[in-house]
This record gives C-alpha cells, sequence and structure tokens, in this order.
C-alpha cells in the first residue's frame, strides 16, 4: 500500500488502498475497522462507517469461493472454485461433500431464479478467507459481501450401506 507519511486520509484513498490490497491477497474478510484505523493510520477525516463502508465495497467481487446456503440462510458448504473452473463443475463439488456428509447419494440441479423452501440452496460468490472456511454463524458474511449466483434443488437419492 503506497500512502503519504500522513495516513490514509479520505474516503476514494482508503477504497484505492483496499482494493490493491484484496487484489493482492494482502488482506482477509476478517479484518476489523479498528484494526485496519490502527494499521494504516487512517486519520478522523474517515469516519468508522466509511470504514466499513470500504471493506465491504473493496471485498463485494465475484470471488474465487463458492458458498452454498440452506434457502433459510444456514451455510451448508464451501468450494474452492479455482481459475478456469467454472460454477457447474463445483456444483459436481458440491454434490459429492453433501453425499458425504448427508450419508447417501445427493443430486443437486439448477432450480428457478426464485425457488425457496425446503430442499433449496443459494450459491454465493464469496471474497477468499485465510484463516478458515466459511461456516454456520458466518451468515452475516454473505449478506455483506456475498454475490447471489443462483438457486439449486437438492434431493438425496440413496443412502450409502
Amino acid at each position: 500500500m503506497e500512502q503519504d507519511t500522513d495516513g490514509v486520509g479520505s474516503f476514494d484513498e482508503l477504497l484505492k488502498c483496499l482494493r490493491e490490497q484484496v487484489q493482492r491477497g494482502a488482506i482477509d474478510v476478517d479484518l476489523p475497522a479498528k484494526s485496519l484505523r490502527l494499521w494504516w493510520q487512517i486519520t478522523d477525516a474517515v469516519t468508522d462507517e466509511q470504514i466499513e463502508q470500504a471493506i465491504t465495497e473493496a471485498f463485494r467481487y465475484p470471488g474465487p469461493n463458492l458458498v452454498v446456503t440452506l434457502c433459510g440462510g444456514t451455510i451448508v458448504a464451501e468450494v474452492a472454485l479455482f481459475e478456469n473452473t467454472e460454477v457447474e463443475d463445483a456444483i459436481t463439488d458440491l454434490e459429492d461433500h453433501l453425499s458425504w456428509t448427508y450419508g447417501g447419494d445427493v443430486s443437486i440441479s439448477k432450480a428457478s431464479n426464485n425457488a425457496s423452501g425446503y430442499g433449496i440452496l443459494i450459491a454465493y460468490r464469496m471474497p477468499p478467507r485465510f484463516y478458515r472456511p466459511y461456516k454456520a454463524g458466518d451468515e452475516h458474511l454473505i449478506d455483506r459481501f456475498g454475490m447471489e449466483i443462483g438457486r439449486y434443488s437438492q434431493r438425496r437419492i440413496g443412502r450409502a450401506a
């Protein structure tokens, strides 16, 4: 991050610096605004609310992680989307993961964009998270950073012996 010796003094400057750091993979979504203020010497001209807004804007992009929730909001899985990986390939990985989790074969198929209710999964592109995967309890991060990319219907098609 390049900045003058007086620290970061405006929202635009902060957002530019954050976007650069996000692109480089140098900061994590769990970074609190107060820590960022101290670490980057953000002046009082930038409020804590503006810092939070800049963090949200910098991390809200189609990130490399696919996080899937039940329609009610609980996170059920995270699948990495490596470079040149198609979302549908990640959905196949998700089927394997859920089959192992549920102890039986699971089939996942595309659902309509307004599908809701039992058996509906919602997939989001999320920014990377360095220290741990997204899991139940992190739904606030999906609300803040997630970009919905589709809804899927899941159903069990058998039990493991």
